[in-house]
């Protein structure tokens, strides 16, 4: 879910755009601060309805440790710094044994 309030506490406008981001990272890494470089573009969501949360499905999400960020997208242009960073480690596929 994209975020609804600021660090203040203050509540974001309903009609905002989100941008996500993520990096795929080695498999035995536990923690996204040292791979906040790598975050790249995935999705820019449409702006959101008042009262309706925006929701991001990783269009293509590859088996792997991930961190994902979210911008704030305003409307005079510019863009907000990263929020929190989310790491996902994936489980590996199972695998049948012969």
């Amino acid at each position: 879910h994209a975020p609804t309030s600021r660090v203040d506490g203050g509540e974001l406008p309903k009609q905002l755009r989100f941008r996500v981001y993520r990096a795929v990272l080695p498999s035995e890494t536990s923690d996204c601060g040292a791979y906040r470089h790598c975050l790249r573009p995935v999705l820019t969501t449409p702006s959101g309805k008042a009262g309706e949360p925006q929701r991001f499905t990783d269009p293509a999400p590859p088996r792997a440790a991930l961190c994902y960020a979210v911008t704030t997208l305003f409307a005079a242009g510019h863009e907000s710094a990263f929020s929190n960073l989310l790491f996902v480690a994936q489980k590996p596929e199972a695998r049948d044994t012969p």
